[in-house]
């Protein structure tokens, strides 16, 4: 094997001649030519600006949700890897942005933590045009709390494919295609949560964006609340003024260990009942039950989705005790 060639300083060669000619010039000469060495790339990525990038994309996932424990940090930045490549990422991004004073970590109430945005991270999110809040008055308990992570959860799952997701946090903030006052002039509420798809992917032209509608059921709603939710179906498609953003699907997401896809359809089937020029071919299709997988505390198994047509006309499926408004009307 040829033995590595030894660069000498200049210096040491400075008297020394080789078959006449000085060292000095033949320094000179193999340093234009085979030993050059290569020159520094400033656009080629390094170790710091890796660690910058990473710690970028965990800040503006905590901006657009508001609160995330580290799995959830995990699916947001890395959505692409594996869990356990992504979840280690996670954690050492979030430990850097922890000792930086950029994250605060709180104690929630599924037995662990979330992490919010520090007055340092705002103020480097800030630098890159995006305004955003500290969480320091955030809640971490209660019901609200695994309402949220739920649907929290569930967009993550949907912005895998690619979807640009929005929370009900950056809803209220102002930072979706729709703006909240929209939402409440038109329909009297605001989504839980709101998937949007790239303008040709479902077929659409125009600039015109579909989105889906997401309602989260992780607590008991009586008919007129569910009702209100379905008369979404009723009005005009469009979610904004411009009309550039139309309504797509109207989704439930809900607990697989509760009933809530019951209630759902007992109150859809109802709603049919009342509004009988509504054709059940053209709404049933439209509605989409969303059945999450979860261990307890919190632990993020993945969703099966079906429309409510499909699980009304399920041949094994008996949905016959679902006429009537009995404890629906409670």
């Amino acid at each position: 094997m040829a033995e590595k060639p030894v660069y000498a300083p200049v210096s040491s060669q400075v008297n020394r001649v080789v078959n006449g000619t000085s060292a000095n010039a033949l320094c000179a000469v193999t340093h234009t030519t085979k030993h050059m060495p290569l020159p520094y790339n400033p656009t080629q990525t390094d170790g710091r600006s890796v660690a910058d990038s990473n710690e970028l994309r965990v800040l503006k996932a905590v901006r657009l949700f508001g609160h995330l424990r580290r799995q959830e940090v995990a699916l947001a930045a890395w959505p692409k890897s594996s869990s356990k490549s992504a979840y280690v990422m996670a954690c050492r991004t979030v430990t850097r942005l922890l000792e930086g004073g950029l994250l605060l970590e709180r104690a929630n109430t599924l037995g662990g933590t979330s992490l919010v945005l520090a007055a340092k991270g705002v103020a480097r999110l800030r630098e890159v045009d995006l305004s955003a809040q500290e969480g320091y008055d955030l809640a971490f308990d209660g019901p609200q709390f695994f309402h949220r992570t739920l649907g929290t959860n569930y967009l993550l799952e949907k912005a895998k494919s690619g979807n640009e997701v929005f929370g009900e946090f950056s809803l209220l903030k102002g930072w979706a295609p729709v703006r909240k006052e929209e939402f409440r002039d038109r329909f009297q509420k605001i989504p839980d949560g709101l998937i949007t798809y790239t303008k040709d992917s479902l077929g659409y032209t125009g600039g015109i964006r579909p989105a889906d509608w997401i309602e989260v059921e992780s607590a008991y709603k009586n008919y007129e609340e569910l009702k209100k939710v379905l008369s979404i179906l009723t009005k005009s498609s469009n979610l904004n003024n411009e009309g550039s953003v139309v309504l797509h699907k109207l989704v439930f997401v809900f607990d697989g260990r509760q009933r809530h896809d019951r209630r759902v359809l007992k109150a859809i089937k109802q709603f049919l009942k009342e509004n009988s020029h509504l054709s059940p071919e053209l709404v049933l299709p439209e509605i989409i039950l969303a059945k999450c997988f979860i261990d307890p505390p919190f632990a993020w198994h993945g969703t099966v989705e079906a429309t409510a047509e499909d699980l009304l006309n399920a041949p094994n499926q008996d949905f016959s005790d679902l006429d009537g408004l009995d404890d629906l009307s409670e």
